[in-house]
């Protein structure tokens, strides 16, 4: 999903990179959020990807937008399955 997000979101600024570059910057960047430096690896994430994107030639502002359009995506996914989990609360039988 995120491969594809960050590929869809270059496409936007017209920046060309290959979906194998993408997945290994991915890979990396996945390795160093493991480090705890911060909450969520909030920052770490986006610093991390956006470097190395632009180790592939991508311009650091499409780099920088494209992770933070990602991030935004992840929590805006959150925020609605927090949303209708919370709405149908009672419905669900956990206990």
């Amino acid at each position: 999903f995120r491969a594809v997000g960050i590929l869809c979101f270059l496409r936007c600024f017209e920046v060309k990179v290959s979906i194998q570059d993408i997945i290994f910057c991915l890979v990396i960047t996945a390795f160093i959020s493991l480090i705890p430096i911060s909450i969520a690896a909030l920052g770490v994430r986006e610093g991390t990807l956006t470097l190395l994107l632009m180790a592939f030639n991508v311009p650091e502002g499409s780099a920088l937008t494209a992770t933070f359009a990602l991030r935004a995506c992840s929590i805006i996914v959150a925020l609605c399955g927090g949303w209708l989990y919370l709405s149908k609360k009672n419905s669900f039988n956990f206990v």
